[in-house]
């Protein structure tokens, strides 16, 4: 189990694992989505580079079959991020941006003409590391989130992050 600490040295933003990162590697028959996070984020005194408040930083893998909802393995960007306040009983949602502000680019599979049994048995695994503080646009007060990702059927575990002072 992770330690509130083991997200401290997670980029926000990133795509790779880290010690928070849940395990999917061991289990290749696991298809889903899975997310880490911690207990309790400061309010205030630790805000990250970009001038956030906080670093909510959610720790997330999925593993799905290549082409699930015909999406030729690009599933970040389809990825839903949910955070409902336990105060307020709002919820934001949001996708991730691969990266901010960039080009977009076909995928390698655009120009391929597969037919569906062409994905038959490939997987693919993925990691996300984003601060949902600017993801979501999570106000800066006191409050308890439960978090989870989803996409299509599949629906994370829910996390709980309590924002304090």
């Amino acid at each position: 189990m992770a330690e509130d600490s083991d997200f401290d040295v997670v980029p926000a933003n990133s795509f790779s694992d880290y010690a928070c990162t849940p395990n999917v590697l061991e289990d290749w028959d696991f298809r889903g989505i899975k997310i880490a996070a911690p207990k309790k984020v400061p309010l205030e005194g630790k805000p990250d580079h970009w001038g956030n408040f906080a670093r909510m930083i959610v720790c997330g893998v999925y593993q799905l079959d290549s082409n699930y909802l015909g999406c030729r393995e690009q599933f970040l960007p389809r990825l839903v991020l949910v955070a409902s306040s336990v105060r307020t009983q709002r919820a934001y949602a949001g996708k991730l941006e691969v990266l901010p502000n960039a080009i977009k680019m076909k995928s390698p599979f655009d120009g391929m003409m597969l037919q569906e049994s062409d994905w038959a048995g490939r997987f693919i695994t993925k990691f996300f590391n984003p601060n949902l503080v600017p993801v979501l646009g999570i106000p800066q007060q006191e409050d308890d989130f439960f978090v989870y990702a989803a996409l299509g059927k599949y629906v994370s575990n829910v996390v709980r992050i309590s924002l304090t002072k």
